[in-house]
């Protein structure tokens, strides 16, 4: 008859916290630190793997918000990025550009100046050239605006007699998409058309 062996005193009774199969001492809930043990992500993840149901609900409602999201974004081609701004551009013919600022860009000032929701204005004088932005505080209505620009600049009768008429344009800013290169065996002028 075979005898049972009885243990060793000296030998561990348990495989309990490092001791053999477990690892170590990091395994013992007496060694985990607090922070990992009380943060609030880990009471998330606790949560959810709890209650496997209320995470698959949660998918669900973030997948369904998401494609109505999608349905009522707006879109455009070519989107258009509205700037309060209004430009006044004058030509003159053999003007200096010492002639532009002093006979154009200081006429229209006063009258610009004066124009309602006006922010900024800045003023850029060339050679038989000048340029004049007007930004507008945010949430001006621009047609409006536009127009009193428009009567401002008429109303100055000070400007040279051989002057081209200032030409005033609202500033629209578009974002190139792409450029397109054509070439062939035909002119020029064909490949315009």
């Amino acid at each position: 008859m075979a005898e049972g062996r009885q243990p060793r005193d000296d030998a561990p009774r348990d495989a309990g916290p490092g001791n053999g199969a477990t690892g170590g001492p990091g395994d013992d809930p007496a060694h985990m630190g607090a922070a990992t043990h009380n943060s609030p992500l880990a009471g998330l993840v606790r949560f959810f793997t709890h209650h496997r149901t209320a995470a698959n609900l949660l998918m669900i409602g973030l997948i369904v918000a998401g494609l109505l999201a999608i349905s009522r974004l707006n879109t455009q081609f070519f989107p258009t990025i509205d700037f309060p701004q209004v430009s006044v551009t004058a030509t003159w013919e053999g003007a200096t550009a010492a002639d532009m600022e002093r006979s154009v860009i200081r006429n229209l000032e006063p009258a610009l100046r004066n124009v309602a929701g006006l922010d900024t204005y800045y003023g850029v004088a060339r050679e038989g050239w000048a340029y004049i932005s007007l930004s507008f505080v945010a949430g001006t209505d621009m047609n409006m605006a536009l127009s009193e620009v428009q009567k401002a600049v008429d109303s100055v009768t000070t400007l040279p007699e051989d002057i081209d008429p200032p030409q005033v344009k609202r500033v629209v800013r578009r974002e190139v998409v792409g450029k397109v290169m054509l070439h062939g065996d035909v002119p020029e002028k064909t490949i315009k058309r």
